[in-house]
């Protein structure tokens, strides 16, 4: 009921509050009531999200977008969110949600969201979003900015957007840790800022969580290639001199020896399937190497029956060129289930 009243509230004070640009930015004025706080007297975190949602809703409706979507039957849902929380705001405090579009590919659309208190950014979001029909089916960005019409150019892209897209495009893994995702957020959010750097403080250098955003995507793209037998695109992920240790203690080096054992075992298991999920990943700088900690998976069906092997890699990654390649890999197997593959001793 308090939402809904806040949302009543918000949309009789819009009529008297300024257009602002489909893009914007929209500032939209908020102040902390009784029912947002949790039992420590501050803002619940899950308020956060939601008051986003009544920020979304005001800057649609004053760039002039909101009739023009009810009318073709056209609404926005939420596909990713990522966020995190640099101070606290407690009751009775006041503050602006600042929304503004900064990307867009085909299918849906990027927005930054920042609190702020005056100058002071004390949270932030990075939230994807797409538009359905009501009579069913997705609806193309582009139609989406056609409908809005005006003077729309595509923002310049943030450094580090496409490897935060990639990785959601992909799936997180269950066993990837939160503060990679966390750290991805973060150096995003102070991308899309027009505030300088140094009032975005990072828990890491921004080089190094770039580069571990750009590895996780980088393995994403890899366990895509390797679902879709795609050799050419597994190739891609690897240094040319790549050395590769199998679960089964097999060593082959060079990017071309390895994709011709890839593509033997493509070949001779139709059904071959292999997902690494990285549960860690730290970055040297000074040497521009990388080492990913993870578990793996791999399936497949033998005339016996389907086999099932699972354990834990670790993956050397390197810098060239401004794109980051594995160098080196090593399976250890933990588990195998399944007829003669797994019975037998390699």
């Amino acid at each position: 009921m308090n939402l809904w009243l806040r949302l009543l509230w918000l949309w009789l004070k819009g009529r008297t509050r300024a257009p602002v640009h489909p893009l914007g930015p929209c500032r939209t004025p908020f102040r902390v009531s009784l029912f947002d706080l949790d039992v420590f007297r501050h803002m619940n975190n899950g308020r956060y999200f939601t008051i986003m949602d009544i920020a979304r809703v005001d800057m649609m409706r004053r760039s002039g977008l909101l009739p023009k979507l009810n009318r073709a039957g056209f609404f926005p849902v939420v596909i990713a969110e990522s966020m995190f929380f640099r101070k606290s705001l407690n009751w009775g405090q006041a503050f602006e949600i600042e929304t503004e579009v900064v990307a867009w590919d085909e299918k849906s659309l990027l927005l930054s969201q920042r609190f702020m208190i005056g100058a002071d950014e004390v949270a932030g979001a990075l939230v994807r979003a797409r538009f359905l029909r009501r009579s069913g089916g997705s609806v193309p960005t582009a139609e989406i900015v056609a409908l809005a019409g005006g003077d729309i150019e595509h923002p310049e892209k943030p450094d580090g957007l496409d490897d935060w897209i990639a990785l959601y495009n992909a799936g997180i893994p269950r066993v990837m840790r939160v503060t990679t995702i966390v750290s991805t957020c973060l150096v995003l959010l102070a991308a899309c800022s027009r505030q300088s750097p140094a009032t975005h403080p990072l828990p890491m250098s921004s080089n190094a969580t770039a580069a571990s955003a750009a590895i996780s995507a980088a393995r994403a793209r890899s366990n895509a290639a390797i679902a879709a037998h795609d050799t050419a695109a597994i190739v891609q992920e690897w240094m040319p001199d790549i050395h590769v240790v199998s679960s089964a203690g097999a060593q082959n080096a060079g990017a071309d020896a390895n994709a011709r054992s890839m593509s033997a075992a493509f070949a001779r298991r139709p059904d071959t399937k292999w997902v690494r999920s990285p549960t860690r990943i730290s970055v040297f700088e000074a040497w521009s190497v990388a080492s990913e900690e993870g578990e793996w998976v791999g399936t497949w069906t033998d005339p016996d029956g389907p086999v099932r092997i699972s354990g834990t890699y670790l993956a050397q990654w390197r810098e060239a060129n401004g794109r980051w390649r594995i160098q080196a890999e090593v399976f250890v197997p933990t588990r195998c289930e399944g007829g003669a593959y797994c019975a037998r001793h390699p």
